[in-house]
This record gives structure tokens, sequence and C-alpha cells, in this order.
């Protein structure tokens, strides 16, 4: 099976860090959790980008499973 390459925009990559540091002030650890949902979605991704439905003409959306954060591809 093939597996593809994601890659995060800088503007996400800078999105993402500050929703962990967010949720780190929050509750400490949760920062951490938010990561690991984020790369299990982009997983399912790189295994199959068909899994996720298309929203916007070509853009397709996979929302994470814990924390209310989608990823548009």
């Amino acid at each position: 099976m093939k597996k593809y390459k994601v890659l995060f925009s800088s503007a996400a990559l800078n999105d993402l860090k500050d929703a962990k540091a967010w949720y780190n002030s929050q509750q400490r650890g949760l920062g951490k959790r938010l990561i690991k949902d984020v790369k299990e979605t982009t997983s399912a991704i790189a295994l199959n980008p068909h899994y996720a439905s298309i929203k916007f003409e070509n853009i397709r959306t996979a929302s994470c499973k814990i924390f209310p954060y989608s990823l548009h591809f």
C-alpha cells in the first residue's frame, strides 16, 4: 500500500504550536494529546487521502477524533 507524504504549511504549524501551548495552559499534558490526535489524523490521510469527504470544491477535510480540529487538504 502506498503511503502519501503529508506536508503542513508554516501557518498551520504555527497554529498547531499555539493550540498546543493553549491546551497545556489549561491542563498539563493536554497539548501532547492534541498533537497525538493530529498525528493520528495525519497518518490516516497518508494511508488513504480519499477517506475524508470533500467539503469545498476540491478540498477535503479530515476531523480529529478528540479535539475540535480538522485538517484541510
